[in-house]
């Protein structure tokens, strides 16, 4: 069988930072600003971690 894609990661792909407000609740405003412009600026992916 032989794909017609490579879906290999390739390229630099950002760790993002996780930003809070002064309530210690996740700052969504700062994170969408953050990821629009990691995708502005060409990144092939991004990062996300996840702590539960």
């Amino acid at each position: 069988m032989t794909l017609k894609h490579d879906y290999s990661p390739a390229g630099i792909w950002p760790v993002l930072y996780a930003y809070f407000d002064e309530h210690n609740q996740l700052d969504r405003d700062a994170m969408r600003v953050q990821v629009e412009r990691t995708i502005a600026a060409g990144a092939p992916g991004i990062v996300t971690l996840i702590c539960i």
